[in-house]
């Protein structure tokens, strides 16, 4: 499960353009070394969330959340990121992803999330225009959206239980 959604996150960010030429799973290609340590965090976070999402510390959950967003919508597009919470965490989730967008500057991000809701939460179908645009701005990355949460994570390294690499 952990390499299929490594490799899965991999794929969709080398679609979406952020400066990974391939998987690091094909000999021919590298891994830059910033995208090495967000996937150092994100391995750890989501190995953990298979024990217990709330083992995580606030600022792993809120890592969770940003890079879980970016998956989802990349994945499936908005209606995936919205329907795979479970009705109960929905909300709160959704609070929290807008809050951590805004605190670590993805400010267009957290404005497509505040547009997305309303439309996803009165029963819009996948196929819905109004998520179709949604979807292509979100790929178009008006933030990166992985490098704003791994420089927001490095500058408090003590708040996050990160296994060595290797």
């Amino acid at each position: 499960m952990k390499r299929r959604l490594r490799r899965l996150v991999c794929v969709l960010l080398v679609v979406i353009g952020i400066g990974i030429p391939g998987c690091e799973n094909e000999p021919e290609y590298e891994m830059s070394p910033e995208m090495n340590r967000f996937f150092v965090i994100m391995d750890s976070i989501y190995e953990r969330t298979d024990e217990s999402f709330e083992s995580l510390t606030d600022a792993e959950k809120a890592f969770f959340y940003v890079s879980w967003l970016e998956m989802q919508v990349h994945n499936g597009g908005w209606h995936q990121w919205y329907f795979n919470w479970d009705d109960a965490e929905r909300e709160e989730a959704i609070e929290a992803t807008i809050a951590i967008l805004q605190e670590i500057d993805a400010q267009k991000t957290a404005e497509m999330v505040q547009r997305a809701v309303p439309i996803l939460s009165a029963g819009a179908s996948p196929e819905d225009p109004r998520l179709d645009q949604l979807n292509q701005e979100l790929w178009e990355q008006p933030d990166n959206l992985a490098m704003l949460i791994l420089e927001w994570a490095e500058n408090q390294p003590d708040q996050f239980k990160v296994n060595s690499p290797g």
